[in-house]
């Protein structure tokens, strides 16, 4: 298969556990690259019930701190997430090239009007809803397995461990090995992602493992000339998404509430 990311050409790869790849010498490095696979798969099995993507009659409603995944409008690229989910690099054998969250998938969130940052015009909501022809997925930030996620995010962890260190005590000592011992001196790069509130990556997160596609609510289709049999498979890939196009438009409502609207 070949896997497409911001900072990685098209890459022809096979997946692979994590636990069958030995990136290290040192044996309990590899056994912390082997807890990542476990928490993944252990999540992936407790997603549950996903809510519904905000709306307003035929327009869906975008909110401030939305959390979301650009990735390419390639079909084969998104059979493969929704088969396997959101998934870091190195489950493919592709070490993460600008050592900000090796092991780690990337995720950013929507600013609102209130945004503070104004350097970069592709991270305002804007350029993100609009510049491009990929796709945007959105995540079901009230579901638990989501939650679970976002206190692993690497980004906070540093954050945390940089300026508020007595809430260390909310990380298991599993998950502070996790970090201490494997993703930080593996991501340089990445231990001041959220040191100065009006950077852009202060928005960003970094998930260890991934992201079950099944939590993916909402997804921002760019391209225009989908035809009605591929929004259809669109819709089977990720059943639990309302799908919208850049104007907010609702072009397909999520499999789900169609089939249980059949069965009424």
């Amino acid at each position: 298969m070949i896997i497409k990311g911001a900072n990685l050409e098209d890459t022809e790869v096979e997946f692979s556990n994590l636990g069958d790849i030995n990136y290290f010498d040192d044996e309990r490095q590899n056994d912390l690259v082997r807890y990542i696979q476990d928490i993944y798969y252990s999540l992936s099995e407790q997603v549950g019930d996903v809510s519904e993507f905000p709306r307003e009659g035929n327009k869906v409603v975008i909110n401030p701190g939305m959390l979301n995944h650009r990735c390419s409008w390639d079909l084969d690229s998104l059979r493969n997430i929704s088969k396997y989910g959101v998934l870091a690099s190195e489950w493919f054998g592709v070490l993460e090239s600008e050592m900000e969250g090796r092991f780690c998938v990337f995720i950013s969130r929507m600013k609102g009007d209130n945004y503070p940052y104004k350097g970069d015009l592709a991270e305002d909501d804007r350029s993100r809803l609009n510049i491009g022809q990929n796709i945007l997925l959105f995540f079901d930030e009230n579901n638990p397995v989501m939650q679970q996620l976002l206190h692993l995010d690497y980004f906070e962890y540093e954050n945390v461990k940089n300026n508020n260190p007595e809430r260390l005590s909310n990380y298991t000592d599993e998950e502070r090995l996790l970090f201490d011992r494997l993703i930080e001196p593996l991501s340089p790069a990445g231990t001041d992602m959220r040191n100065n509130y009006n950077s852009k990556t202060n928005y960003w997160s970094a998930i260890p493992g991934g992201i079950p596609s099944r939590l993916v609510n909402g997804l921002c289709i760019k391209k225009n000339d989908y035809s009605e049999e591929e929004l259809e498979e669109l819709s089977s890939l990720f059943p639990n998404a309302t799908i919208f196009n850049n104007n907010l438009e609702i072009v397909h409502e999520r499999k789900k509430d169609k089939e249980e609207g059949l069965k009424i």
